[in-house]
């Protein structure tokens, strides 16, 4: 289609400035290219170029697990960088078409910085002390949500699916599941080979059929009901599921339990200290009121309300 020509053709002209300076990139963060000295382009546009100081900000910005990827596929970057200039080009549109001039988006912006105002002073006024939580009041809390860190029981499973063809006779998958399930309740250990070669679920047959765990609730409800009855290493027969057969092996399981306080504590924590930002802003703006002396008439507010009805 014409309309996606241009942007087409823009992407593609992106990808070849992103792509290559994208490792290139890469290889001066990674050398610790000194900016003072020399500050080459990255990415150069019809409206915008992007200086290796100017990446360098950006990438510093990021936690370690970004600044990994970037290190080990470039593409990572580059994405990153079309992210930025596709920002700059629509900022140059704002300026140019002189956009913060009109009134109601300067209303819009003033409510915007009003409430940047209020939000970030409550909660500087109102804030938590770093020493809050205690070891107490964590552990009191822990007590009082166990239910909240309740594990469900846990299945490793495998699957070999089956699925049923589009105007094929719906026994046609049916009979395969049977022939299939007959073999692996005699040789279940050949399992993983037979879902390399006869699972139609693509993203699983190349791990042997292997799901990984998943909790109970996390499993269809036909499936679950025939492996709460399995032992480890049991084939099921097939199990119909939305169009397909599924047979499935239970290769481990997990019974239910509850987390440690070790494992929830930074979960909790947060959760704690979430709270108490809330208890404390309303606290402080209660107080507010009252130093104040602010009083509502009731008569009046009736009499407004009723000239809205």
């Amino acid at each position: 289609m014409r309309k996606g020509s241009g942007k087409h053709a823009y992407r593609s002209r992106y990808t070849c400035y992103a792509s290559g300076f994208a490792a290139a990139a890469v290889l001066m963060l990674v050398a610790g290219c000194n900016a003072k000295a020399e500050d080459p382009v990255v990415v150069k546009s019809d409206i915008a170029v992007l200086h290796v100081s100017e990446v360098k900000a950006l990438v510093d910005g990021m936690d370690a697990g970004a600044k990994e990827q970037i290190r080990h596929n470039p593409q990572v970057l580059a994405g990153l960088l079309k992210q930025e200039i596709e920002k700059r080009a629509l900022h140059k549109q704002v300026q140019d078409q002189h956009w913060e001039e009109r009134a109601e988006i300067k209303a819009q912006i003033e409510k915007a910085r009003q409430e940047v105002l209020l939000d970030t002073y409550l909660r500087s006024a109102a804030g938590v002390p770093e020493t809050y939580p205690s070891q107490s009041e964590i552990e009191q809390a822990y007590k009082l949500n166990q239910q909240r860190f309740l594990m469900p029981r846990q299945f490793h499973l495998s699957q070999i699916y089956i699925a049923e063809s589009t105007g094929a006779a719906d026994h046609t998958a049916q009979v395969k599941a049977s022939d299939l399930a007959k073999q692996l309740h005699s040789t279940p250990e050949r399992f993983a080979d037979i879902a390399r070669g006869s699972s139609d679920d693509k993203a699983s047959s190349t791990q042997g059929g292997d799901l990984g765990w998943l909790a109970e609730n996390q499993i269809a409800s036909e499936i679950r009901a025939a492996v709460l009855g399995m032992s480890k290493g049991e084939v099921s027969d097939p199990i119909r599921v939305n169009g397909g057969w599924h047979l499935v092996r239970v290769l481990d399981t997990k019974p239910a339990s509850t987390r440690s306080l070790d494992e929830v504590r930074p979960e909790l924590v947060q959760l704690l200290r979430r709270q108490k930002a809330q208890d404390n802003a309303v606290a402080y703006m209660n107080k507010l009121l009252v130093d104040q002396h602010a009083a509502i008439d009731e008569i009046s507010l009736q009499k407004v309300t009723a000239t809205l009805q």
